[in-house]
């Protein structure tokens, strides 16, 4: 991966921002630092301002896998997208519109009972996230969701950073939701950054029209990388001082 504050990586960024493209985030670990529990996790005061300073440019989307409610509340000016449980979760749920929520119901149900340390589970209503930054808890949880496979609906179990993400199967993915992102807007480029295994699924596409951020230093298939989670800041301030055409 080609560090994207390099001189290669900033004269991509410069081309990019030429296109005024959509321009698409994670959020835990990507936007602000991954803390043990949700709850703690705080997104710097600047950060927000600056992208809301690009949101005035050029279309800024949140893709996180948390609940779309708990993205908005860091967000009290919106943007042009807040998009929640992995791609599934666009706007506020009407209660005319179809239950989502009993995938996640009766895998609650089976693994809450099997929970014991440091596990808990993030109930996001459509989809669940298992936590544990215990390696043999997790392990253990992984096991016990491979064995309901056969007997409770059918699920995607994406790996997250100590954490299982359990989702209903056919449910879209990030990957999914960006192309969505690309026809809504009419834009012909995008920006994707992202620090979890569920941003692979963006940087899988090797879509010329996406440049491709990972954060963090783990091997990614992303095409550039940002080693460092406290330098989104300076990412962001680079991108709001470039032009757009």
């Amino acid at each position: 991966m080609i560090p994207i504050l390099s001189n290669d990586g900033l004269s991509a960024l410069r081309s990019l921002m030429e296109k005024r493209p959509l321009l698409a985030f994670d959020f835990d670990g990507t936007l602000a630092p991954l803390q043990p529990h949700p709850e703690k996790v705080q997104l710097l005061p600047n950060v927000r301002q600056i992208l809301e300073q690009l949101n005035e440019r050029t279309p800024v989307a949140i893709v996180s896998g948390r609940a779309r409610t708990d993205i908005l509340r860091y967000f009290p000016k919106p943007l042009s997208f807040v998009i929640g449980n992995h791609g599934a979760e666009w706007s506020d749920r009407d209660e005319d519109e179809p239950d989502e929520t009993a995938v996640a119901r009766a895998w609650k149900a089976y693994l809450t009972p099997l929970l014991h340390g440091d596990a808990w589970i993030e109930d996001k209503a459509i989809t669940l996230s298992v936590h544990s930054r215990t390696k043999d808890i997790l392990d253990e949880l992984y096991t016990a969701v491979d064995q309901a496979l056969a007997t409770l609906p059918p699920i995607r179990i994406l790996p997250g950073i100590h954490c299982i993400n359990i989702i209903p199967q056919g449910t879209p993915s990030k990957a999914d939701t960006l192309m969505r992102l690309l026809r809504e807007t009419g834009c012909s480029r995008a920006l994707y950054i992202g620090d979890d295994e569920t941003d692979e699924d963006v940087f899988a596409l090797k879509d010329p029209r996406i440049l491709t951020i990972h954060v963090g230093q783990r091997p990614s298939q992303a095409t550039y990388v940002l080693e460092e989670q406290e330098k989104i800041e300076e990412l962001l301030k680079t991108l709001r001082e470039m032009p757009n055409s």
